[in-house]
């Protein structure tokens, strides 16, 4: 399941995980996306101190913020709509899932990637539908030229107006896309 709230700073996408719903922040100025690393904690009846003070994750803020990636910064407690907890930059909200449960990583990799990429998807999948679509025009055009039938001429209108809609459609999915980023 998945929703979203737009807010003029950063836009909220939720997903359901067992039950419970999943937070996540996406911050268009600096393109990040983060996660409530409390309603994931939740989820397992742990707590997130327990993950800051262990050694591995101290090394693993410490390698991450050597590359400029500002994890530890990011750490932050928000308080928006009633989402409030502790959020973490999609990088380390990767290595708390894992911490928790290895399924649960897995099902977090796949929403941050819906996150990122889920309109890119619906962008590439209206345009596979858009092609088909026109070269099954361009075979109906030189049909009709040959031999016109009332039945081809219904499905040349259908596949034109199936052209419309996957345009239509690809449009939709970059707007969305834009409006998260």
């Amino acid at each position: 399941m998945r929703k979203e709230a737009s807010n003029s700073v950063e836009n909220i996408v939720d997903f359901l995980y067992q039950e419970t719903e999943i937070h996540f922040l996406v911050h268009p100025g600096d393109k990040n996306v983060m996660v409530n690393a409390t309603e994931m904690a939740k989820v397992f009846g742990k707590r997130t101190s327990n993950f800051l003070v262990n050694k591995e994750t101290k090394d693993t803020i410490s390698a991450l913020e050597r590359t400029g990636i500002p994890v530890h910064s990011d750490l932050k407690i928000v308080d928006d709509r009633g989402h409030m907890g502790i959020y973490f930059h999609r990088l380390l909200a990767i290595d708390f899932a894992s911490w928790l449960n290895k399924d649960f990583k897995v099902w977090i990799l796949l929403r941050i990637d819906e996150v990122v990429f889920g309109n890119y998807k619906e962008h590439w999948d209206a345009h596979v539908w858009q092609e088909s679509q026109k070269k099954e025009r361009d075979r109906l055009e030189l049909k009709l030229s040959i031999d016109p039938t009332p039945e081809d001429f219904k499905e040349y209108l259908k596949v034109c107006k199936n052209i419309d809609k996957a345009s239509r459609m690809k449009e939709r999915a970059i707007k969305n896309q834009l409006k998260l980023f």
